[in-house]
């Protein structure tokens, strides 16, 4: 559904005009609603995403993704960079370190530091989720930006805030837990893995993987200070 789409079924479920319910109280309650939505997950499977950065011979870090809310992990051509705190980093290579082949990455700010620095230069790729965009702010006839399946709760939880504005307490909570009922539903339909794990019985599954130095971190959260 796009946005327009969503207006138009809360209006013809309460029976109200644009001039009765102007665009913008609506909007404020869409907004509020797919805030709610989005709120309840932090790794959204179509928010994840994958960036690419050319690092410079001795570049110490680069400028996360302005448009990244978690950094999952790093790959270089060579390996799986291992997460580790800033502190440690300078703790083992020092406030100036010395070039060589990079193996760890650190957040500070908004900023990639690298482990060591790397003696020369190297494309790496970042894996992670993107932060939701303003879809309504786009306009009428841009697409909510979730899941299909998590669209109608969005209308439901307009309705539930447009029939608590007349006052009518009783259509307010049946579409209120509507909204919940249903992304209830969708939160678990979206997050369910979308294959089946390999059943192994006494022994274990191969797989071949990138070279790992040391412990992955598995999840650093952009707007915190590490995983």
């Amino acid at each position: 559904m796009n946005l327009s789409e969503i207006r138009q079924a809360v209006r013809d479920q309460v029976e109200q005009d644009e001039t009765d319910l102007p665009n913008d109280r609506l909007d404020g309650y869409i907004r509020e609603g797919y805030e709610r939505v989005i709120q309840m997950e932090t790794r959204w499977p179509f928010f994840e995403q994958l960036w690419t950065a050319s690092v410079a011979a001795e570049q110490v870090s680069f400028a996360i993704p302005s448009d990244a809310a978690i950094i999952v992990a790093i790959v270089t051509p060579d390996c799986r960079l291992r997460f580790v705190e800033t502190r440690d980093g300078e703790d083992w290579f020092g406030f100036e370190p010395t070039s060589g082949t990079v193996y760890q990455w650190s957040k500070l700010g908004t900023s990639i530091y690298l482990w060591p620095p790397p003696q020369s230069a190297v494309d790496m790729t970042l894996r992670g989720f993107r932060r939701p965009i303003d879809w309504i702010a786009a306009g009428a006839g841009t697409e909510v930006d979730a899941d299909e399946r998590l669209h109608w709760p969005i209308v439901n939880y307009a309705l539930s805030r447009v029939y608590m504005q007349q006052e009518d307490d009783i259509l307010s909570a049946i579409y209120l837990n509507d909204f919940r009922e249903g992304v209830a539903l969708a939160r678990q339909a979206v997050m369910r893995p979308w294959r089946d794990e390999t059943l192994v019985l006494g022994g274990r599954v191969s797989v071949p993987q990138l070279p790992d130095y040391g412990r992955l971190a598995l999840v650093v959260d952009v707007d915190a200070g590490g995983p």
